[in-house]
């Protein structure tokens, strides 16, 4: 019997009593196969690990997977982000196929049939904030791949992630080394790995302060949009003594605190110092003025399509070695942050 490294398209194609040209089609996502028959053929391939010598896939193709939901490309964080891995692409001569994720895609054999059909040889991943388990769910170890996200993935695969934890705790020690006592966050759902990690990272930098408990809990916003931001400033404002700087977790959220603080006569940085978490790499959003813990979106795609490219330059490596790439966000100082008032 042929070992799954010197199988043929002919091989294959014996076994399931077709031809050559039959097998072919099936690979290069062709309509013209027999649904049944194609099933067939899909099936002994995946039995056998086969994959496809090179004239049949494009070895500089690299299909690119969107989460489901119609916006998501509207999210500023996944839009950032494609926009690396398109600049990647284009600066290493990569064809990019991008889909968005099929709902019904439950197996890495159904991936790898997507891949085959498609023509491509690797995938990204692109992930939301929201959550998107699908690496978990579908197993990667046989397919050049990479999981770029917010959320850190438990199963052995290629990832890209964030060190929230790390960049919430060194925000809120450049506060608290401006002299600020009173500090709090206004952050989305602690559900969701990202935004609770920015928690974390805060919390263990006030606990050991003489914080006002109600500072220290915060406001969880049960959606990213401007008017839970603005509920989330009224109701740290009205403690007995509120806040003197504030992290926001989230851009959206982190306009309404703004409009809310001109409502409310509040200076910025005069009466409330502002951290934002912000991805955009032109900071044009009306945030230009304010400090922000840069998210390095753009640059985890980037950064997607190079390590994506190692893999497929290096075949050979062995299945169980993994990549986890740790990126850091940057703290860039501008206008809205500075000491606290004496009361």
């Amino acid at each position: 019997m042929s070992s799954s490294k010197t199988l043929s398209i002919r091989d294959i194609a014996k076994r399931c009593g077709v031809s050559p040209g039959t097998v072919s089609n099936v690979i290069n996502g062709r309509d013209v196969v027999k649904p049944e028959t194609a099933s067939r053929i899909r099936a002994l391939m995946n039995e056998l690990n086969y994959a496809p010598k090179t004239k049949a896939v494009n070895t500089n193709r690299v299909m690119v997977l969107i989460p489901p939901h119609p916006d998501a490309l509207l999210s500023e964080h996944l839009s950032n982000m494609h926009a690396g891995v398109c600049e990647a692409a284009f600066t290493n001569d990569i064809i990019l196929s991008v889909r968005r994720c099929p709902e019904d895609l439950h197996s890495a054999n159904q991936l790898r049939d997507m891949l085959r059909e498609d023509g491509s040889i690797g995938v990204i991943l692109l992930t939301s904030t929201h959550g998107y388990h699908l690496a978990d769910t579908i197993g990667l170890a046989k397919t050049p791949h990479m999981v770029v996200g917010a959320s850190r993935h438990q199963q052995d695969i290629n990832q890209i992630v964030l060190d929230d934890e790390t960049s919430a705790y060194r925000a809120t020690r450049y506060l608290q080394e401006l002299g600020h006592e009173r500090i709090s966050m206004v952050y989305f759902n602690r559900k969701d790995i990202g935004h609770a990690q920015r928690y974390v990272g805060f919390a263990a930098a006030c606990q050991s302060s003489n914080m006002d408990k109600r500072l220290l809990e915060g406001v969880e916003a049960d959606h990213a949009r401007p008017e839970f931001g603005a509920d989330a400033l009224r109701q740290l404002m009205q403690c007995p003594k509120p806040p003197t700087a504030i992290i926001v977790t989230n851009a959206a959220l982190a306009h309404g605190v703004i409009s809310q603080a001109k409502r409310m006569n509040l200076s910025i940085p005069g009466d409330l110092s502002l951290i934002v978490y912000h991805s955009s790499r032109d900071y044009d959003h009306g945030l230009h003025d304010i400090t922000i813990m840069k998210t390095p979106a753009y640059d985890m795609g980037y950064q997607a399509i190079q390590s994506v490219r190692q893999l497929l330059l290096k075949p050979e490596e062995p299945e169980t070695s993994h990549v986890t790439l740790e990126m850091s966000h940057t703290l860039e100082v501008r206008q809205s942050t500075d000491k606290p008032r004496i009361d």
